[in-house]
């Protein structure tokens, strides 16, 4: 071991003849002058020139002089071995003293040799031996010895500086140990060490706690040793100075490893070496203080990671998985003489989970060693913390480099830690992979950025460059989780670059001869490949597409890294042929596609389709046609097309589909309705409506209106004929004459059929009852009519003549009465009526002559209100005279008791006669209803009157009959209809 090197190599500084008990003499054998020349025995130990981290004591030497920390928790050993002439030990030792042996006592270690005892073998007086105390294996001290017959009879050499003892005595060995027993203190970079022994059953604890330094230590449990037999170890922990062992040794506490380091560096030795995995993972611990992440950022000293590198020639690194560790935080440290850790400061910030630690996890997959404890032993396995990061491609990848042109790309990668957040203090390494090209520089440490950049100079031959940007520890995937261990690798993220040189051909790849539909694009893209001269597609070079009429193209304006463009061709909105020139660096080529026009989009009707006029049941003298267009006016062939008419409005027949010119048409015989009739054309969910105008054909009968079986006189009937055709369409227009053809009357109709083919006629009945007729005559028909009619009450037409004809007054009111005449009184009947133009009396009375006085007088109560007052009408007839009279009452009149008072109108309106016919003497009056006398009455139909008769037959008072009394007027009202 080292230790033993140096400890060797003082001693010959020292002593010239000495020699090194651990390698056999110094001196070649054989050169006895050189051993005659000084004294070959020795002590060896801190007072003597030996290591300063062990001491002999009393009583075998002197009380020393010792600088340092006694170190209880060693397992040193001792051995016994005689010595030869040339003093170096020969053959086996002559006791043994494994490790454990020794005793702990006010600070020092106690070996008690009983040089008689059963360990040792039997000593020769005339032999001088010497006392080895060992740690690990390693030779810390001797001493020489000499042993003395007890009995004085076979004394030994008896050599100054030798400790001489008896045999049979038990010698107490006595000695110190520090706690930097087994440390290589010759490097300067060591700055700190201790060693202690861990015992398997127990486990153990060995910490480095250097006053105003971070605690490190290294915990191994219990039963964690490797296999059956589980002899005690020693640890040696060493903290280094990074800086010094970097500017020493050439390389950093953990090389191999390009994420950025911090803090203290971290050694552990085992003596002896295990060559296997602990049965139970050991931890390691390095307290610090987060200070000293300098440049990190964020949440980043929540990732950083214990890393460890095997110096055993395997060139293991690896990221140690975090764990809790109690050793930052607790002060319960194997040995009493360690320093307590504080429980704020550094032991706080451990406690909350800064502090990483590794679990030897015994042999990996991929490891070359063991890594196990028994691993670290040799090769001085050092630790120290890390942030495990990714390498990010940031810019500079797929660059494109005309020929030509400068050929210089900036490649840079972007360092982050798993949550994205920028890394400093990384190196990445840039590598060149092409056959030429140069980058510099080759490493870079990246800033509080994050990038790393270099200068890439791609070389001068066409066609694709790669470029690796590289390092251990960095990944081009997120890196591992701080809760794993994993082997550190050296991982890469690529960057490429293409050399082109000028386009020599635009080559169409595919979308060439498509069909589509005007305006839209065509389903397949239209893909071209752009080669220099060597066939060797161009990236980068611009694309210029060109469509023919109002066609466009949505595509690539450049090649992509292949030399390839893509674009989506919207053809013309003209139907046909479409041509499309890419052209690229000067070159260029032709893609063509035909374009079909698009769905139905306008229906235009041929002039005379629409608006037609024609006889119902007729075909329309011209075809139902359309031309059917899409959205830009193209004519659209072979669409599928629906003809319908409404119910009742004929039939069609026409064409199924479109033809080539996008056109259909149809034949329309119109239903037998006239009017206007509807046809629909449909195509693609459009539709046209087409009308036509149906007109009725010949006049085929004649249907009657208005008739009815019955009616009263005089009554005013409207009636009318409606020209029909055969369909009973009704035909306007037709000449109709209206005639009486019996029971008198009158008749006025319309002389032609109006627009609905109906003639109206307005038939007043005649004022006799019985049969009355009247006929409508139109287009050679005739149509009829025939009304029975009745009396209407109170209404009927008569001649005052004096002469009641048999049924003049048939249909008249009348009441029977006495008369008063000269001597008696006779029977007489009194009638009256109207004919809405007049009133009418009638009275006649039994006698077979007139008697001496003869007259009637009507008075009337013109208001119907059964007052007799001034400006009410009278009429009446004087058949003495043979004179009628039209008078109304003044104001005399109304206060006289005489009947025949009243003064004359402005004009006699009416008539009166009187006749005896040897039977009966009859009185016949008229007068108008509305004579326009203003001093007459104004009656018409429904109005009501009173009235009151004065029939004088005979003289004086004798002759006058008053009905129904003086002033006693018949309420009624004027008949008519």
């Amino acid at each position: 071991m080292r230790k033993a090197v140096f400890v060797c190599a003082g001693l010959i500084l020292s002593l010239s003849v000495a020699s090194c008990a651990d390698h056999g003499p110094v001196v070649p054998e054989g050169s006895s002058d050189l051993i005659l020349t000084a004294p070959a025995h020795a002590l060896l130990d801190g007072s003597s020139g030996g290591s300063a981290e062990f001491y002999f004591l009393p009583p075998l030497v002197p009380s020393p002089d010792i600088v340092g920390t006694f170190n209880p928790n060693l397992l040193p050993a001792m051995e016994v071995c005689e010595l030869d002439d040339s003093w170096a030990c020969t053959g086996a030792p002559v006791a043994t003293f494994g490790p454990g042996s020794a005793q702990v006592a006010d600070a020092h270690y106690v070996i008690s040799w009983d040089t008689n005892g059963p360990e040792t073998a039997p000593l020769d007086p005339m032999k001088n031996y010497r006392i080895r105390v060992l740690l690990a294996g390693e030779v810390m001290g001797y001493m020489d010895v000499n042993p003395q017959d007890p009995s004085g009879t076979t004394p030994g050499e008896d050599i100054p500086g030798l400790y001489a003892f008896r045999l049979g005595e038990t010698i107490p060995v006595k000695f110190w140990l520090s706690t930097r027993a087994l440390c290589t203190s010759e490097y300067a970079y060591v700055i700190e060490c201790i060693s202690g022994a861990v015992l398997d059953e127990s486990g153990g604890t060995l910490v480095l706690n250097q006053v105003g330094d971070a605690p490190l230590g290294v915990y191994l449990p219990p039963d964690g040793l490797p296999g059956d037999e589980h002899p005690p170890i020693m640890v040696v922990l060493e903290r280094i100075d990074p800086d010094l062992f970097l500017q020493m040794e050439g390389e950093e506490c953990i090389p191999f490893l390009d994420a950025p380091q911090w803090g203290p560096c971290f050694r552990i030795t085992t003596y002896p070496e295990l060559t296997d995995p602990l049965d139970y993972e050991a931890t390691v611990s390095i307290c610090v203080d987060p200070t000293i992440f300098e440049g990190i950022q964020g949440d980043q000293d929540d990732l950083v990671q214990i890393h460890r590198f095997a110096t055993d020639g395997s060139g293991v690194v690896q990221g140690l998985q975090n764990v809790a560790s109690t050793i930052c935080s607790t002060s319960s440290y194997l040995g009493a003489s360690l320093l307590d850790v504080p429980a704020s400061g550094l032991g706080r910030y451990a406690a909350l989970g800064v502090n990483a630690v590794w679990k030897w996890m015994g042999p990996q997959p991929l490891a070359a060693a063991h890594l196990g404890l028994g691993g670290l032993i040799s090769s001085f396995s050092r630790f120290r913390w890390a942030l495990p990061a990714q390498m990010v491609v940031e810019s500079g990848d797929g660059s494109i480099v005309t020929f030509g042109e400068s050929g210089s790309v900036s490649p840079t990668v972007r360092v982050v830690d798993v949550h994205g957040q920028d890394v400093a203090g990384a190196t990445v390494h840039f590598s060149v992979l092409s056959d030429d090209g140069t980058v510099t520089p080759l490493e870079v440490t990246t800033g509080p950025d994050g990038l790393a950049s270099g200068a890439w100079e791609v070389g001068s031959t066409l066609g694709d460059k790669q470029l690796a940007a590289w390092a251990f520890g960095l990944w081009h995937d997120p890196p591992p989780s701080h809760e794993t261990t994993f082997a550190v690798r050296p991982d890469t993220v690529l960057f490429t670059a293409t050399v082109i040189g000028a386009p020599a051909a635009v080559t169409p790849v595919s979308g060439d001869g498509q069909v589509g539909i005007v305006g839209e694009a065509l389903t397949d893209p239209v893909v071209v490949h752009v080669v220099d001269e060597n066939g060797t597609g161009v990236p980068g070079a611009e694309v210029v597409w060109t469509p023919s009429g109002s066609g466009s193209v949505t595509g690539s304006t450049t090649t992509d890294p292949g030399g390839y463009a893509e674009g989506t061709w919207t053809l013309a909105q003209e139907a046909g042929g479409n041509s499309l020139v890419v052209e690229a660096g000067g070159v260029s080529t032709t893609f063509t596609a035909t374009g079909t026009p698009g769905a139905p989009a306008e229906v235009t009707p041929w002039d005379g389709a629409d608006g037609q006029t024609a006889t119902v049941g007729t075909a329309l003298p011209n075809p139902l046609g359309v031309t059917v267009f899409d959205g830009y006016g193209n004519p659209v062939p072979g669409v599928e097309v629906v003809w319908s008419v409404a119910p009742a409005d004929g039939t069609l027949t026409g064409d199924a589909s479109t033809g080539p010119d996008g056109t259909a048409q149809a034949s329309w015989t119109l239903g037998t309705t006239t009017g206007v009739q509807n046809a629909t054309f449909t195509v693609a969910g459009l539709s046209f409506p087409f009308t036509a105008t149906a007109t009725p054909d010949e006049p085929y009968a004649l249907v009657k209106h208005g008739e009815v079986p019955s009616g009263t006189v005089g009554e005013t009937l409207d009636v009318g004929v409606t020209v029909v055709d055969r369909y009973e369409n009704p035909v306007p227009g037709v000449p109709v004459e209206w005639s009486v053809t019996s029971g008198g009357g009158s008749i006025a109709g319309d002389g032609a059929a109006g627009p609905d083919g109906t003639s109206w006629a307005t038939w007043t009945l005649g004022d006799v009852p019985g049969t009355n007729g009247a006929l409508a005559s139109a287009a050679g028909l005739e149509g009829a009519f025939n009304v029975e009619a009745g009396c209407l009450d109170g209404y009927g037409t008569a001649t005052p003549d004096g002469v009641m004809g048999a049924t003049e007054w048939i249909c008249a009111h009348s009441m029977p009465f006495v008369a008063n005449i000269s001597g008696g009184s006779t029977d007489a009947e009194a009638y009256w009526m109207n004919d809405g133009s007049n009133l009418y009396f009638a009275v006649r009375v039994r006698q077979s002559t007139y008697d001496r006085s003869n007259s009637l007088r009507v008075d009337f109560d013109n208001d119907g209100d059964g007052i007799h007052e001034a400006g009410d009408d009278a009429i009446g007839f004087d058949a003495d005279g043979g004179t009628f009279f039209d008078q109304y009452l003044t104001e005399k009149c109304s206060n006289s008791g005489q009947s025949g008072c009243g003064a004359a109108d402005g004009s006699v309106d009416g008539a009166g006669a009187s006749a005896n016919d040897g039977t009966w003497t009859v009185y016949e009056l008229s007068h108008p209803l509305a004579a326009g006398d203003p001093r007459d009455f104004f009656l018409s139909s429904g109005d009501p009157f009173g009235f009151f008769l004065t029939l004088r037959v005979g003289k004086g008072a004798q002759g006058n009959t008053q009905v129904p009394g003086f002033r006693d007027f018949m309420q009624t009202t004027v008949a008519g209809h």
